[in-house]
């Protein structure tokens, strides 16, 4: 089983009433950077029709499980500065997503690339996977204005000890690339360059024939081809939880929407 080859346990064990990252996750899955591309929100939210969704949905997903209780979480949101909560414990974008995005999350992936392209970064030499990777890495890139970690993973799940980082703006990337002394991950360096540039070291390995092109996957995976400036991009994944297997996403994305429309009617 591939999911085996995830070693990074998102449930986390440990219980958190923590605002402050209540507040970063439940708004990083309303983002203009993750809801555009994020199949289940998009279309339970209507995207641009910015229809509230239940908060009680959200604290089940693998990163919010482990805030407790559920009241926190709640009182957490009230105090965002982006989201709303209405008295059904129901959140939404206080400002709707923008109308050029659609429910077609591959056209949205294409509107994004060019944006995200410039704010992020590729990072390579973080070693095997243990239960908390995703988590140390994050929070290893978080104080330099790191939005999103995207943990890179071969086709059996495993982690290939790299990552691609995006950052709130451009500035943010720029400034840590142009750092004199780039900060290490637990004693080791890091091989860093800017995501454009190695999508460009990576097609032209493919051009010159030293790297082959993945084989095209079943339509509607969306999990490799190119973007629209014909840039080589074979590693795209949600951003939830950096892997295929979440609650919320993957193949059977359809089935839980539809048990979850099924327990709101009942």
């Amino acid at each position: 089983d591939r999911r085996n080859n995830v070693r990074t346990n998102f449930t986390r064990e440990e219980e958190s009433s923590d605002a402050q990252e209540i507040r970063r996750q439940v708004e990083f899955y309303f983002s203009d950077s993750n809801l555009p591309i994020d199949k289940f929100l998009l279309e339970e939210t209507g995207g641009p029709e910015n229809k509230p969704f239940p908060l009680k949905t959200i604290h089940n997903f693998k990163r919010m499980r482990h805030f407790q209780p559920f009241s926190a979480i709640v009182e957490a949101v009230k105090g965002s500065d982006f989201l709303e909560v209405n008295d059904k414990d129901e959140v939404y974008r206080k400002e709707p997503l923008d109308k050029k995005f659609t429910l077609d999350v591959h056209r949205n992936q294409e509107l994004l690339t060019t944006k995200s392209m410039k704010n992020s970064i590729y990072a390579k030499g973080f070693g095997e996977e243990n239960r908390t990777t995703a988590f140390d890495i994050e929070e290893f890139f978080q104080p330099y204005g790191a939005v999103s970690v995207r943990l890179r993973r071969h086709e059996d799940k495993t982690f290939k000890g790299s990552v691609f980082v995006e950052f709130s703006d451009e500035d943010s990337a720029k400034q840590f690339l142009e750092m004199e002394e780039k900060p290490k991950f637990n004693d080791k360096e890091l091989e860093i360059m800017s995501k454009q540039a190695y999508v460009d070291m990576k097609s032209q390995a493919i051009l010159e024939g030293k790297v082959k092109p993945k084989s095209p996957t079943r339509k509607g995976s969306y999990r490799g081809g190119r973007d629209r400036r014909g840039s080589f991009n074979s590693n795209y994944k949600r951003k939830r939880d950096y892997d295929d297997d979440d609650d919320m996403g993957g193949d059977n994305w359809r089935e839980r929407r539809d048990k979850f429309q099924k327990s709101q009617r009942g």
